[in-house]
């Protein structure tokens, strides 16, 4: 990036001047290099200004689709927000889908970088994604050639090690002007050294004995969300591609910042069983990673994957807690309105800590079966003691039990049953007037045994 200086020249306008210095009297010259004012940028030489010419455009509006091709290096492009607010969510492609060669990605706005995606069939990703030039089998991924072995070794970039250690130094650098990425004169930045799978640093496939990665199409359009809140300030995104590889090919764009699409939700529980009764209390929103779908994925390789319109909660989007992107919504599972093929359906759905679904489950239809059952007591026989306690509280079930169906094995939904004994019968009545069993609930809500009073004494029914 340019830095800022008091400088003067000899002449009308810069356009028109003949060389640059550092003081009012024009007696020290400056040192040789690029000098711009008011929309003209000119070399020195020498000490002379060379020719005059205007300078290019460095931002890009959102939404215009960027491509690349060439040598390592590392790539810049700024892509105006303009005032949108919302969250700007950015699509990112590496190599050829089939052998992806590995590069990052990573966004700068108002003070915050991340290097974070999520793709439909790879789920989480950060650092470099693409394919390895080895994995821990040691078979060899080949697209075009190995990852610049003249620098990262023989093995090139792999699995477990990424690049084995070594960094890059002054590689070249290539901003993006007037539609194109053009080498910066006299701009040079380093690639660090990053580590393998197991880290934040890289997340690429692992290969096959035919040299083709074994999961190829894992992180085509792997998704990042740029949260662009009312109170941020920036309105332009700084992108940087990191391309070690001797050559590379990639591809991506940059939405313009839009709110985002929300659901009807619960609050957090333990599991689906936990969540599938609870009432909407809140609303989640989503960035979808599969709204362009895979078109041209091969049947060999599973073959084309439909779009999910934004409208349908899928599996790996992304879930935030406002409509901006900036607060992922915290692991746990949430009961969910979720509206697939035009039909509302009720869903649970499991966020892990990355902020990603990682799970979608049916709830299914509204059970109409009642099981009410009693607090809670610490022993099956307390309640063969005679004492009369009430059994007021009417729960279902996953399978949508009766009073006479529940066996071992069923799960109540709803909130969490503290794990213990209970009697449970087919109306809201006592233990003094009413048929009842008894039940042991365990861990996440699930029948464990069933008995009944014999005496004062409990034994199986």
């Amino acid at each position: 990036m340019a830095t800022y200086g008091q400088y003067y020249y000899d002449g009308l306008n810069f356009a028109t001047a003949t060389s640059v210095y550092t003081d009012a009297a024009l007696t020290n010259v400056a040192p040789d290099g690029w000098y711009s004012q008011g929309g003209v940028y000119r070399q020195m030489l020498n000490g002379v200004l060379l020719a005059s010419t205007p300078c290019p455009s460095c931002t890009v509006p959102c939404g215009s689709p960027i491509n690349a091709s060439g040598n390592f290096g590392v790539y810049r492009a700024t892509l105006d927000f303009g005032n949108s607010k919302g969250a700007a969510v950015i699509n990112f492609n590496v190599g050829n889908n089939d052998n992806p060669i590995p590069d990052k990605l990573t966004w700068t706005f108002n003070g915050q970088s991340a290097s974070e995606y999520s793709s439909v069939l790879g789920g989480y990703l950060s650092g470099y994604i693409g394919a390895a030039d080895q994995d821990a089998s040691g078979f060899a991924c080949s697209c075009c050639a190995d990852c610049n072995p003249a620098v990262y070794g023989n093995n090139g970039v792999t699995t477990a090690n990424g690049s084995n250690g070594v960094a890059q130094s002054n590689v070249p650098v290539y901003n993006y002007t007037n539609g194109t990425f053009q080498v910066a004169p006299g701009v040079t930045a380093n690639i660090p050294a990053w580590s393998g799978n197991n880290s934040p640093d890289q997340s690429l496939s692992t290969c096959s004995a035919n040299g083709t990665p074994t999961t190829p199409w894992r992180v085509f359009n792997a998704t990042m969300v740029v949260p662009v809140p009312v109170a941020a300030s920036d309105t332009t995104v700084d992108i940087e591609i990191s391309a070690p590889c001797s050559s590379t090919f990639f591809s991506f764009s940059v939405n313009c910042p839009a709110l985002l699409t929300g659901f009807p939700a619960s609050n957090v529980g333990a599991s689906a069983a936990d969540v599938c009764g609870d009432a909407y209390t809140t609303n989640i929103y989503h960035v979808g990673v599969n709204t362009l779908g895979i078109p041209n994925r091969p049947v060999s390789q599973g073959g084309p994957l439909a779009a999910t319109p934004d409208t349908e909660m899928g599996i790996h989007d992304w879930v935030f807690t406002d409509q901006y992107g900036v607060t992922p919504v915290p692991t746990g599972w949430y009961h969910i309105q979720n509206l697939i093929g035009g039909v509302i359906t009720s869903q649970a759905i499991q966020v892990s800590s990355d902020g990603i679904v990682v799970s979608i489950s049916n709830c299914g239809a509204t059970c109409a079966n009642n099981i009410f059952i009693s607090g809670l007591q610490n022993t099956c026989d307390t309640f063969c003691d005679g004492t009369n306690r009430t059994i007021p509280t009417a729960r279902q079930t996953t399978t949508c039990d009766t009073y006479l169906t529940l066996g071992i094995g069923d799960v109540f939904t709803g909130t969490a049953i503290t794990q213990g004994w209970y009697a449970y019968a087919a109306t809201s009545t006592n233990t003094a007037t009413g048929p009842f069993r008894i039940m042991q609930i365990g861990a996440n809500n699930e029948v464990l045994s069933i008995k009944q009073c014999s005496g004062t004494n409990c034994i199986a029914v």
